[in-house]
């Protein structure tokens, strides 16, 4: 049978991975006497006061069962938090605030004292005003009624104490623009001081940093993570969840090393390889997606029931009885279109050599076909007048294209979206399967290649600006 000894002989080693020295007294105490007992771990601040309470159970024991004695020996020795452990499994409670939760690993002493520190900033977010326009660098930027909504009901899910939030929002709505608008708020509230802004490739990561939080966050310095050991001085941490990754552990990201973690696009993220990078940091978690429920559920195959239900799961708001998720905030592709925020589209069926001929394969090694210039299926948006067109496809086409919508006269578009679509088997529902590039109009022509590689997803996928320009300028 274990014993509570050996439980210990993890525990200390966990402590000291997250930085205590277990030795040093000045750090943690042990068998501190406390109300009728002794507490078996007393973690210290920098000036010896009492910062957390941990209490140890044998392996075979659910932790669970010492909170009525850990907390009435963390109220009696005034420490603001407790840990719970068997060796295996780790809660931290906030038992003022929270309920326990697990957590990865044991804080470091910087992490509590940042948690303290919070608690005396704090003050309401209804006490922030929404304002209806906001100071972008040298320009006045408009905050929409559907963005202040979108705040508005941010403030009112953190309020009520929930930890994982969901916003839908479609492409070309002003996700990150919201988000800077958010991430200020909490901020100024004091919720939090420590931020991770996570997108899935580095150059729309490097994009948020310098395009929105720079400018309008620049009180908050941010700092890009792009590997190795990277600076950690900023407020707001932007990185990739690949990035991120490779600095946990030892001397790594601690569990409470962020106060929040904001995920772009997270339906590519929460179920793919990094979802445990996600869980590994105890933090308020909101999620922002475009199209994480594309189409009729009921009509997307089991593997995109899945995806989707694992998205809404994550976020702790999926309802199993009528098979939808509830996210905190949703505004869709349809919303911006009546709202005059987003251009109509209209659908253009074409095909190519590949989607008419298919693909041959030598063992694992597919034969490329000897293709024409006029063969190729190309997309091309011309900038030439006040519009923006969608000009032939393929290359054959004869159709004419129709001019988008522009939000005010001799205003361009910022992005233009294009939606590549395969066929529906006939006589079965299917659930389509999207790509989507998203071209930021910096200089003209921009050409986007069907030949060239884009990653697929079941949801549509953003291409990086940098790497569209090398496409472009290889085709010209």
């Amino acid at each position: 049978m274990s014993k509570e000894t050996d439980s210990r002989i993890v525990i200390d080693r966990k402590l000291r991975e997250a930085g205590w020295n277990i030795e040093d007294a000045n750090q943690v105490a042990t068998e501190e006497p406390a109300a009728d007992g002794r507490a078996d771990y007393l973690l210290l601040d920098s000036r010896g006061r009492p910062l957390a309470v941990n209490e140890a159970k044998r392996f075979s024991k659910d932790p669970i069962t010492a909170k009525a004695q850990a907390e009435e020996y963390a109220r009696g020795l005034k420490a603001p938090f407790i840990f719970l452990s068997n060796g295996e499994v780790i809660y931290f409670w906030d038992y003022e605030n929270h309920p326990e939760r697990l957590v990865e690993n044991f804080f470091t002493r910087a992490d509590l004292e940042r948690l303290v520190a919070l608690r005396h900033q704090r003050r309401p977010l209804k006490t922030i005003p929404i304002e209806k326009t906001v100071c972008f660098g040298s320009d006045e930027r408009e905050v929409r009624e559907y963005q202040r909504k979108c705040l508005e009901k941010v403030d009112a899910a953190i309020e009520s104490g929930k930890r994982r939030l969901l916003v839908e929002m479609a492409t070309g709505t002003g996700k990150t623009f919201t988000v800077a608008l958010m991430l200020k708020r909490l901020f100024q509230a004091g919720r939090v001081q420590r931020v991770l802004f996570l997108a899935d490739r580095i150059e729309l990561a490097r994009q948020a940093k310098e395009e929105t939080f720079d400018i309008y966050l620049n009180d908050y310095p941010s700092v890009l993570l792009t590997g190795g050991r990277s600076s950690r001085e900023g407020q707001i941490t932007v990185g990739t969840l690949p990035t991120i990754t490779s600095q946990l552990g030892a001397g790594g990201f601690s569990s409470g090393y962020f106060d929040l973690v904001i995920t772009d696009e997270c339906h590519r993220s929460i179920y793919s390889s990094y979802k445990h990078t996600l869980l590994h940091f105890d933090a308020i978690h909101i999620g922002l997606t475009a199209t994480p429920d594309i189409g009729r559920y009921a009509f997307a195959s089991d593997t995109e029931k899945k995806l989707i239900r694992n998205t809404y799961e994550f976020f702790d708001c999926w309802n199993p009885l009528t098979d939808q998720g509830n996210p905190v905030f949703s505004y869709g592709i349809l919303d911006g279109i009546k709202d005059k925020h987003l251009a109509e589209y209209d659908i253009y069926s074409a095909k190519t050599r590949i989607t008419s001929e298919g693909i041959n394969f030598e063992g694992e090694i597919i034969r490329r076909p000897t293709w024409s210039g006029s063969s190729v299926s190309r997309i091309a948006f011309n900038f030439r007048s006040k519009n923006l067109s969608a000009l032939k496809i393929p290359a054959k086409a004869t159709a004419s294209a129709k001019p988008l919508y522009l939000p005010a006269p001799n205003v361009m578009p910022r992005k233009s979206a294009v939606f590549s679509m395969p066929n529906i088997r006939s006589g079965k529902a299917s659930m389509p399967k999207l790509s989507r590039l998203t071209l930021p109009i910096q200089r003209p022509p921009f050409v986007v290649s069907s030949a060239k590689k884009c990653r697929s997803s079941p949801y549509p996928l953003e291409c990086s600006t940098p790497a569209l320009m090398r496409r472009a300028s290889k085709i010209f």
